[in-house]
């Protein structure tokens, strides 16, 4: 993927940089301490333990935190373009007062075609909804989709999500760019911190060139589904529409991730709903994962992206089987209180560098998103205007084609639509003064943490000086090593 170089980092991503420099200098003061054997003289089973879960920990650590490393990010092609998108509802288990609101929404689409209900497991309950709202309720199979949905794209929502009017039009544009087929947009039942976090990696993934498919809440250039066999029952899983992406991939298609909130959630679900989740999405990166070889031309990057991914959920046990294991040495062997000052010394840094990172990522605003100017715009305006016509075409736009190699498919919906126009170039933001406000004081903030860790730090090893391997295992308990238990200042 070429990157735009011209788009410079903001204040708030070089202050994301250094919070990030500082949280790896914590890191390495707590690994070293921990992951040597003369911290935890006890049972080797116990070591083991905390060696591999730590091991675990900082992988997860690291995987997050190279995902969310401010990068400079392609400005994509953006403008209007012909053409309109059927909806297909995807429904599981959902309880049916939840399947009609994402119903009554997706009729309140803009650009919106048809309206299709997907019930893969024919449940009775559902039957009336399709004939009291006017859709087409499918068949377990799907197989009449492609004949019937008559439209150049096809968005995806699953039950609980509720699209806004705008859905299609904010994400339509994006399809200037002829080589893309899937553009993923923000999807979150609940919203809040933990939200933008997983935005924030998403949005990583996507400056890495790794784009992924969620399950819901995207829509798919009907012309590439086409090239991978169309769209069946199997991409309505999270495993399937990870399936879906790379098999688009692999045709030479490209995918984006817009991080733009355009759906809401029907609010949380209990800890139980939650769970399984939780567990179907783990499940379904685990599996892409494997078998595990390295894609051509993937970058170490890519490549390290992509195993993260596939292996964040699963490596999560690391911190709790360390602590575990910790805690049980200092049960069996009676410790002296400088070895709780040592590993609090050494542990605090760590964890406040590491909780520091998420709030600044929780707290940040993203960039800007693309938008039309308002003589090039495709929909109706924010007061509610009718709809402009798009500017005229001069010259004939050349036929619809991908990347190279793509196996592009001139389908009756496209000639129909007609050329699209030209991709307007998005103008550069206005400055935000909040932004600017809000970017002094976290930097503020940082400057303050990290002197009083720094002068802390500093006092403990000017009052203990360090002493060599050879004193420390001689007889008596020196005054002083690195891993020795801490004298107070």
């Amino acid at each position: 993927m070429r990157v735009d170089r011209s788009q410079s980092l903001s204040i708030g991503d070089w202050l994301l940089r250094a919070v990030l420099v500082t949280s790896l200098a914590a890191l390495a003061w707590w690994a070293a301490w921990v992951l040597d054997p003369r911290d935890l003289r006890g049972p080797v089973i116990l070591f083991a333990l905390v060696v591999a879960g730590q091991a675990l920990d900082v992988f997860t650590v690291l995987g997050f935190w190279h995902a969310i490393w401010p990068r400079r990010r392609s400005r994509p092609p953006f403008a209007p373009v012909r053409g309109r998108g059927s909806l297909l509802v995807l429904t599981r288990d959902e309880p049916v007062q939840v399947v009609e609101q994402t119903l009554k929404a997706a009729l309140d689409v803009r650009r919106r075609h048809r309206v299709f209900l997907a019930d893969p497991f024919e449940r009775p309950e559902l039957g009336w909804l399709a004939g009291w709202y006017g859709v087409r309720r499918l068949s377990p199979e799907m197989e009449e989709l492609d004949g019937i949905a008559a439209a150049r794209f096809l968005a995806i929502i699953e039950a609980g999500q509720v699209p806004r009017p705008e859905f299609l039009e904010r994400l339509l544009p994006y399809f200037a760019d002829r080589s893309l087929a899937l553009v993923q947009a923000w999807c979150s039942r609940r919203g809040g911190s933990r939200g933008r976090v997983r935005d924030a990696v998403l949005r990583g993934g996507q400056a890495l060139g790794r784009p992924t498919c969620l399950g819901t809440n995207y829509v798919l250039r009907r012309s590439a589904l086409h090239s991978v066999g169309g769209f069946g029952p199997g991409a309505t899983s999270p495993a399937g529409a990870l399936r879906l992406a790379a098999a688009l991939r692999a045709e030479q298609w490209a995918s984006r991730y817009v991080g733009e909130r355009l759906t809401d959630g029907l609010g949380a679900r209990g800890p139980v709903a939650r769970l399984a989740e939780g567990s179907r999405q783990a499940a379904a990166r685990l599996a892409s994962l494997l078998p595990v070889r390295r894609r051509r031309g993937a970058s170490p990057g890519q490549v390290f992206h992509s195993v993260w991914a596939a292996m964040r959920f699963p490596a999560l046990v690391g911190l709790p089987l360390s602590a575990l294991a910790l805690a049980t040495y200092a049960t069996l062997e009676p410790l002296p209180l400088g070895w709780a000052r040592n590993l609090a010394v050494h542990l605090v840094p760590y964890l406040a560098m590491r909780a520091a990172v998420r709030l600044v990522v929780a707290v940040r605003r993203p960039q800007d998103l693309p938008s039309l100017r308002p003589e090039a715009a495709a929909g109706a305006e924010a007061e509610g205007r009718p709809e402009a016509p798009p500017p005229p075409v001069r010259e004939p736009m050349p036929p619809l084609q991908a990347a190279p190699g793509a196996a592009v498919v001139r389908l009756p919906w496209d000639a129909a639509a007609g050329p699209e126009p030209e991709p307007v170039p998005d103008p550069p933001p206005a400055p935000r003064p909040r932004a600017l406000r809000a970017a002094v004081a976290i930097a503020a903030a940082w400057i303050v943490t990290t002197g009083a860790i720094g002068a802390v730090a500093f006092a403990v090893i000017r009052s203990n000086p360090p002493q060599g391997p050879a004193q420390v295992q001689g007889g008596g308990t020196p005054t002083y090593s690195y891993y020795a238990p801490v004298q107070p200042p």
